[in-house]
């Protein structure tokens, strides 16, 4: 249940299942310095190094109530194992920081600065940092040095000091421009393993690493909480693959006539390129974002935290096509490789496939990647410009447009029956119909299975299929086996796939392994960062794990990016319960669609009560009950185990139960909070196989 709101300079306090934080040899917590204006990167700084097990102390969430501000900074700097500055212009030029830096330096505490713009230093903060490690996110988002980040607190911890930053534009806290290195090869850039590589790769390659040693969620019995993952660090874990992105390829035709043709290469060479070992593509999604936009390299590192990106353009006149790509270097904005390829004009699909193949082998060559053959090749061309239509569709999370894409994929299969790939989205399409309850959960799911493996049969190694039908296992039948047996085979596939990756999160939320649930959720986002629905995936995670600041942070992201996706305001409204922002909650919850399934009516009822407007929460609890009874029972039994009675939400369980609703879902979801005791919820549990 969310918690009343905390008192003045206090931090809400955690929901959801709490693991036990490992022993630290360190004599305290990390004390986050940071000023004020930087409030926002300093609360997910912290979040992050308390997920990975290491213990902060941040005002004013740490300072006591009636205890001195400055007296309670004096005491967490004395007993701190290292301070962590977020350094911005904001901090050079706040007298608290330099005060708290002073402080940690004479006190022989270590300093980790993280450098967030490029400002000069004043000189008595230069003279406190000269000999300290920093990290440079000047050039990047903050998410995508925090794997870094905790590394190098570890590394510390464990005696492995020194310098850390980013090697192809390092920069010390007293420069104030980038060093400039030579131009290297691209093969030699792609195998160089620092700490480029790692801040590159993130996250998405901490979860493939694991997935490579082959440990799984059920090398543990269901329902026991994990401890640590045994996730390799950042650095190694680079080894395994490294970021890039298919931006969409320019139409330059008079008429913009090839504009199918130019969305199809760009595809057809993202496909390629992720099905070669050593090569981690960035998800369609968040590329598709960069459409008909002019951004800068350093713009397109930012967004999509990758190293390299590969644009191009589509000309056609008179009798010729022509197709020229570049190879870039997001760092700098250095061009490493280009090409282009002129064909005869004629068949759109045998040009497309002799062009992509053409430039992904050149590809290959210049980012020292190994082959691993093409797939198959595609029959027709219509059948294709449905396909990639119906992908399209789909991307647009809504209930429009999955109808849409519904009607472009079963298009595509009249057009080529031996279509694996047109299968498998015609599948997934389904699939997202029924978790939001546009079809029925029997009828949407069956279709669903069937056109996984119809897929399948068409294409054994077709890795959406695969990974579809894990989802259907884990959300429909609670079959965890065969769920993680489908995605052991989807991520031996494609490992950096951020569907895969989120349904791999979901299957460890189900059996409660929580640090695995959080790795995979991060790695979801890392491999396609502007998805909106693994951006809610990963918010929830958090919310689960008693860190729901973080939880709407990232669901706020996702409806920036899309403000119309369904259900998301009711997570949005979820997340401010469990941090007792009651207003902020009712605010989310009434910008939610009305339709039944997207939990409206539920969030209304919780907040309303929590606002002690009992009338109002009893009408929405009564439209709910009616509304949802056969579409959404699961969030009637949520809504009833909000407010404690607990006869009513078993009552809904049993039904969600018996309709094969998302009951799987239960687990670590602060509503059921005050249900938890009740004996009925242990069995329940068991009833679903989550526990013995």
């Amino acid at each position: 249940m969310p918690k009343a709101p905390p008192a003045a300079g206090g931090a809400p306090p955690p929901v959801g299942p709490q693991e036990p934080m490992p022993v630290q040899a360190a004599p305290g917590p990390l004390f986050i310095s940071y000023a004020s204006q930087d409030g926002a990167v300093a609360k997910q700084m912290c979040a992050a190094f308390e997920t990975a097990g290491l213990p902060c102390w941040i005002a004013p969430r740490d300072v006591r109530a009636g205890e001195s501000y400055a007296a309670s900074i004096v005491q967490a700097i004395n007993s701190c194992r290292m301070l962590v500055l977020i350094l911005s212009r904001n901090a050079a030029e706040s007298a608290h920081v330099l005060r708290e830096v002073e402080r940690a330096s004479s006190k022989k505490r270590p300093v980790l600065s993280v450098r967030l713009d490029n400002t000069q230093l004043p000189p008595d903060l230069e003279y406190f940092l000269s000999v300290n490690q920093w990290l440079d996110a000047s050039g990047g988002s903050v998410e995508q040095i925090l794997p870094v980040l905790v590394e190098s607190v570890r590394n510390h911890d464990s005696g492995k000091n020194g310098r850390v930053g980013l090697a192809d534009d390092k920069m010390s806290p007293h420069s104030q421009s980038r060093a400039t290195s030579p131009a290297a090869p691209p093969n030699a850039l792609f195998r160089r393993r620092s700490h480029a590589i790692a801040l590159a790769t993130g996250i998405a390659g901490l979860s493939l690493a694991w997935v490579l040693t082959h440990k799984h969620w059920l090398s543990r019995p269901p329902g026991e909480q994990a401890g640590d993952s045994g996730l390799p660090s950042a650095a190694t874990a680079a080894s395994a693959g490294d970021l890039i992105a298919v931006l969409p390829f320019a139409d330059l035709s008079a008429r913009n006539e090839q504009s199918t043709f130019a969305v199809g290469v760009a595809d057809e060479v993202r496909d390629l390129l992720s099905s070669i070992p050593g090569i981690a593509v960035i998800g369609r999604t968040s590329s598709l974002d960069f459409q008909g936009k002019l951004a800068s390299a350093q713009a397109i590192r930012r967004s999509l935290g990758v190293r390299f990106y590969v644009e191009g353009s589509v000309l056609q006149t008179n009798e010729r096509v022509r197709v020229a790509a570049r190879l870039i270097d997001a760092s700098n904005g250095v061009q490493r490789w280009s090409d282009s390829y002129d064909r005869s004009a004629g068949d759109v699909l045998k040009i497309q496939d002799d062009i992509s193949g053409s430039l992904v082998r050149a590809l290959q060559v210049a980012l020292g990647a190994e082959d691993r053959g093409q797939p198959a090749t595609i029959k027709s061309a219509e059948a294709y410009r449905e396909y990639l239509s119906g992908r399209q569709m789909y991307d647009r999370t809504s209930k429009e447009g999955w109808e849409q894409a519904a009607a472009h994929m079963e298009r595509a299969i009249e057009l080529d029956p031996t279509f694996a790939q047109a299968f498998a989205g015609l599948a997934a399409v389904r699939a997202r119909q029924t978790e939001w309850n546009y079809l029925p959960f029997r009828e949407g799911y069956e279709k669903a299975r069937a056109l996984a493996n119809q897929a399948l049969g068409l294409d054994p190694n077709n890795a959406r299929a695969h990974a579809e039908l894990a989802n259907i296992h884990t959300l429909y039948d609670w079959d965890w086996n065969a769920a993680d047996r489908e995605l052991k085979q989807a991520l031996k596939l494609a490992p950096h796939d951020g569907w895969t990756l989120f349904f791999s999160g979901r299957l460890a939320v189900a059996l409660g392994h929580w640090n695995d649930a959080r790795a995979f959720a991060a790695a979801s986002v890392a491999a396609d960062p502007l998805a909106p629905r693994l951006l809610v995936g990963n918010g929830l995670t958090f919310y689960r794990t008693g860190r729901p600041e973080t939880a709407t942070t990232d669901i706020r992201r996702a409806i920036t990016i899309s403000p119309g996706s369904q259900g998301t305001q009711f997570y949005l409204g979820k997340a401010e319960l469990a941090q007792g922002h009651l207003q902020e909650a009712l605010v989310a919850f009434q910008a939610e669609a009305p339709d039944p399934g997207l939990g409206r009516d539920e969030g209304l009822s919780m907040a309303y009560g929590l606002l002690g407007r009992k009338q109002e929460a009893a009408q929405a609890l009564a439209r709910l009950t009616v509304a949802d009874a056969n579409v959404w029972p699961f969030g009637v039994a949520q809504a009833y185990a909000f407010r404690g009675e607990a006869d009513q939400a078993f009552k809904w369980l049993d039904r969600a139960y018996s309709q094969h609703d998302e009951v799987v879902l239960i687990t670590g979801d602060p509503v059921f909070k005050k249900i938890e005791n009740d004996p009925r919820y242990k069995l329940f549990l068991k009833k679903l196989k989550l526990i013995d």
